[in-house]
């Protein structure tokens, strides 16, 4: 949620796509343009931690490590071949995740991630120009789409109509 990626995105990430003294890779966006993509402390915590884990059950890889998928498949059907996640299979372990949270997995839709990350850097910064180069969309249009001002409206709506 915090680095605006798009699932397939993050799936096709290779270990070396990410600086991590800079903390952001240079990805390949939608429109095959390069782009740059920031990752927050808590986002390179996780990574770190899911790959310390990872190390104890991959095998040893004749695969450079920079060349290896972020994100590996971890099924049955992987064998002992390092392989990407795809898509559908990451937003598979996500719905898993909600379940076990206790969450309705029916109420979270994939884009709800990327609008969830519109949102917070608009009302953030109230600049919409700048949540739209974070998101990496090539309009204004598509991210005020994407932009939920909710509580702005709410709070709004209470001060003029609720005042007491």
């Amino acid at each position: 949620m915090d680095t605006g990626l798009r699932i397939s995105e993050a799936c096709s990430l290779k270990r070396g796509d990410i600086d991590w003294l800079e903390s952001r890779a240079i990805i390949i966006d939608t429109g095959n343009k390069q782009a740059i993509v920031r990752f927050s402390n808590r986002s390179i915590h996780a990574l770190e931690g899911y790959l310390r884990k990872r190390a104890n059950v991959e095998p040893n890889s004749r695969k450079p490590l920079a060349s290896q998928p972020l994100f590996a498949r971890h099924d049955i059907r992987a064998s002992k071949t390092i392989r990407p996640v795809s898509a559908g299979g990451m937003w598979k372990a996500i719905k898993d995740r909600m379940t076990e949270a206790g969450i309705d997995r029916h109420l979270v839709r994939i884009h709800d991630f990327r609008q969830y990350f519109v949102t917070m850097t608009y009302l953030a910064t109230g600049n919409l120009k700048l949540s739209q180069e974070l998101a990496r969309h090539g309009g204004i249009s598509t991210t005020n789409r994407y932009a939920h001002f909710g509580s702005e409206a709410d709070e709004a709506y209470d001060e003029i109509f609720n005042k007491k």
